[in-house]
């Protein structure tokens, strides 16, 4: 999330590129959560599965839709997002994996989705370039072969990093940006950690 004085709040998943992950990083087993078809694709990121469970797919960001909320509109390629993720799972069996939090404050289930021929559908999304890492301390499992294959898509320019709106910002322009979520490339002159949140400050202001 960018915030006022062109601060970067570290919880918004922010990436300062290079990005080099940590040996082990994102690594351990994944515990098996059930399976089922899924019946229904919300967006490039949700699902609705035969038994009713809602799944977030978990480390990921797809472009959003309004979904009717006021006064927001679809991001670009959203529409795009969401009929990949139909392609590849509609009518599908999937199984679940989890690596972290199994469940959100909106009652989805987070998991890691594979069809039964082992695809995985995060994986998908990302080598499509139709979804972008976002990760959270809870839930990190796959996380490094999940920025690899972000960082192959990115390099591609495919799908999202083909357009202005998914564009790797530079911190001198992003006055525009304050409350969105953005991967900025910088150097970071100041940290800080303010009431639970840490700050990495680009510029002196």
């Amino acid at each position: 999330m960018i915030c006022r004085r062109f601060t970067v709040r570290l919880l918004a998943a922010l990436l300062v590129l290079p990005w080099f992950p940590p040996s082990g990083f994102g690594q351990g087993p994944l515990a098996e959560g059930g399976g089922a078809e899924v019946r229904e694709a919300v967006d490039g990121d949700t699902v609705i599965l035969a038994d009713n469970r809602q799944v977030r797919l978990v480390g990921l960001q797809a472009p959003k839709l309004a979904l009717g909320r006021k006064n927001f509109k679809d991001w670009p390629l959203a529409e795009e997002s969401k009929r990949a993720v139909a392609a590849m799972a509609l009518g599908k069996r999937v199984t679940l994996r989890h690596g972290g939090t199994r469940q959100d404050r909106h009652g989805r289930a987070l998991a890691h989705l594979y069809r039964d021929d082992g695809l995985w559908i995060q994986g998908e999304m990302l080598k499509l370039g139709l979804a972008r890492v976002y990760t959270f301390p809870d839930n990190r499992a796959l996380a490094a072969e999940m920025y690899a294959l972000e960082a192959e898509a990115r390099a591609a320019k495919r799908g999202i990093w083909a357009h202005s709106f998914y564009a790797v910002r530079a911190p001198e322009g992003l006055k525009g940006d304050i409350d969105t979520f953005q991967i900025v490339v910088g150097t970071v002159v100041e940290a800080a950690a303010v009431k639970g949140a840490v700050y990495l400050n680009f510029g002196p202001d």
